[in-house]
């Protein structure tokens, strides 16, 4: 368990590959400038956060799902 508050932080620019997020409090985060990373919105407070479009999959990684642009 990570049990980390980051609520309201701006991440911009942070590569978040082998970070772990269980548990967490992203509430109010900026993620928009991040990448690389995995978040299970089930098990981590993500209310009002945000994320950048193209950082979808990182949200939807445990659902096996494809996401495309047509």
């Amino acid at each position: 368990e990570t049990d980390a508050d980051l609520g309201e932080s701006k991440m911009a620019g942070c590569d978040l590959l082998k970070a772990t997020f269980l548990n967490t409090s992203l509430e109010k985060a900026d993620l928009s400038g991040a990448t690389n990373f995995t978040i299970d919105p089930e098990r981590n407070k993500i209310k009002k956060a945000v994320f950048h479009l193209y950082e979808l999959p990182g949200l939807l990684a445990k659902y096996d799902i494809r996401i495309v642009q047509k």
